[in-house]
């Protein structure tokens, strides 16, 4: 062929020869087995696809779901309460949840038309019982309100404590270990910390990187709300920069490690090719070889 150009370089295909589909013999090793599976799969394919035909005509001739179960000997189940966005078990499936709240199923009373689920399996719906959208009772909402503003008020009065203790300090760091025991909290010496440290909470490295570098030896605070309810009075000390060889060295270490993951797909990218097409090799590339692309078709 003329030189074909792929994402993987340059190529020239060559046709040697054509062979002919040859039919096996049913005596030889396997083509029974082979035959046999080939068989029950088209068998059982024919089956579920009259079985299918059949379900899906019973169910828009009858009006409930009980009739076609009996005429297919098929399983009848009901299952649990599920709103628009879906449930547990087939009802997690999202084209059950859609089928229940069309206006055929919902409305009408009728039954769904078979509708495939993700192992394969078809299933006809009907509705059973339905409650509409209400607002809640406060009886009912009392319970998640209560605690819900227990919550608010909690992580207030913990922010307002690390406001004041933020005030006592004052800038000196050293006070922070005695105030800390005096408000009720718990000083914590982190040392040194990357960005992907996995020793603090997210939250709290997040906002000791975002803070400015420290200027003249004094220690940066803030005061900082987490999403569990509690509060922390951050103090950056100071920032350490890698020097030019460590930034080297890791820009390099990156560039390797991008390289060997990039080798390790095409290799197996080549062995996945090379199990599904036939390939013969007409010249091995040496290391001198200004070609493209290391084999040749």
């Amino acid at each position: 062929s003329d030189p074909i150009e792929t994402e993987f370089g340059w190529h020239i295909i060559g046709l040697d020869e054509i062979k002919p589909a040859a039919q096996r013999k049913f005596s030889e090793e396997g083509v029974k087995a082979e035959l046999l599976a080939l068989y029950q799969a088209r068998e059982r394919q024919e089956h579920f696809s009259e079985l299918s035909t059949q379900l899906e005509q019973l169910a828009f001739e009858k009006s409930t779901l009980a009739p076609v179960a009996e005429a297919l000997q098929l399983e009848l189940k009901t299952s649990d309460w599920f709103g628009r966005a879906g449930g547990v078990g087939i009802a997690a499936e999202p084209t059950v949840a859609q089928a229940a709240f069309s206006p055929e199923v919902l409305d009408n009373e009728q039954n769904s038309r078979p509708l495939g689920l993700a192992d394969g399996r078809l299933v006809v719906i009907h509705k059973a019982d339905y409650t509409p959208s209400r607002q809640k009772t406060l009886e009912e909402v009392s319970d998640g309100l209560r605690k819900e503003l227990i919550d608010e008020a909690a992580a207030k009065r913990a922010l307002a404590a690390a406001e004041t203790l933020l005030s006592a300090v004052g800038g000196e760091v050293e006070k922070l270990e005695e105030l800390a025991g005096e408000q009720g909290g718990k000083l914590r010496f982190e040392g040194k910390l990357g960005r992907r440290d996995a020793t603090v909470d997210a939250q709290v490295l997040q906002a000791v990187f975002a803070l400015p570098h420290p200027q003249d030896a004094k220690p940066l605070l803030k005061t900082l709300s987490l999403n569990d309810g509690r509060a922390s009075l951050i103090a950056l000390t100071g920032i350490e920069t890698p020097t030019d060889a460590e930034a080297a060295g890791a820009v390099t270490h990156r560039n390797q490690l991008r390289d060997a993951v990039a080798g390790a797909e095409m290799d197996a990218y080549r062995a996945a090719i090379a199990d599904e097409v036939e390939v013969r090799v007409l010249q091995s590339a040496s290391a001198d070889d200004q070609v493209t692309d290391p084999e040749s078709l």
